[in-house]
């Protein structure tokens, strides 16, 4: 992973709480350092100053010295500013987006096996998913899905929307999901329509589904039961 895409998923919460721990650190560190260096580079500024003031010829020629010495210093002063800015953007973040980026980073697994003419299509499908390559995994799940509606494709589609930030798609998929006659993913539906509809900031509409998975499930430690409350309370929180 790059330094800017890391720096990004950084900002929006989606590192993985091991890396978040290590980047964190390291903004700590490099924010020292950073100070440190900005005050070795101002010590150096003032005594060029000084030596430039004593002889006119030689402070044309420290001039030449001075300028980079500046840059460096204002480069040094910018490497602070940004990383306060990924600090305090980071401590800042409402509870419920955190939940929510540590959610969606556990894509969705299970075992499929489907015989028949779509199952060549379905392998391929399915190893775009597992590979997390969803923009082509969505694509042949829709190929699928015209050729064989018994089975609820809709909600793999909206799986890969959700998990490519395409929250209004995957809300419609999810939906379509919902009236299938096929209910093997209808708790799954609710849950992830629940998830959608935060990312899409509409949260009075996400407790409606993640009220459905936290009160409606026959066990109390039923599939995601848990996490939904603990979306709920974080909600009830803000």
């Amino acid at each position: 992973m790059n330094g800017l895409n890391k720096f990004s998923k950084y900002i929006r919460g989606t590192l993985p709480e091991a890396e978040t721990e290590s980047f964190t650190r390291e903004v700590v560190k490099d924010y020292f350092e950073a100070e440190a260096l900005k005050e070795k580079w101002n010590t150096i500024l003032e005594n060029e100053n000084q030596l430039n003031t004593q002889d006119n010829k030689i402070h044309s020629i420290k001039s030449q010295r001075w300028k980079p010495l500046l840059l460096r210093g204002l480069a040094a002063a910018a490497s602070v500013l940004l990383l306060l800015f990924a600090w305090f953007s980071y401590e800042e973040k409402p509870a419920h987006q955190e939940l929510l980026a540590a959610y969606i980073s556990v894509p969705y697994q299970e075992s499929i096996s489907r015989k028949g003419p779509i199952e060549d299509l379905q392998n391929k499908a399915l190893g775009f998913y597992n590979s997390k390559d969803y923009l082509n995994a969505s694509t042949t799940f829709e190929k699928i899905n015209t050729l064989d509606q018994s089975r609820n494709w809709t909600f793999y589609i909206g799986l890969c929307q959700l998990y490519q930030n395409n929250a209004k798609s995957a809300i419609k998929y999810f939906k379509q999901s919902l009236l299938h006659p096929d209910q093997v993913y209808k708790t799954e539906s609710h849950w992830y329509l629940g998830l959608a509809h935060t990312m899409d900031d509409d949260l009075d509409a996400a407790k409606k589904h993640l009220e459905i998975v936290a009160q409606h499930s026959e066990y109390e430690n039923g599939w995601n039961v848990q996490e939904a409350k603990a979306l709920l309370k974080a909600f009830n929180k803000e």
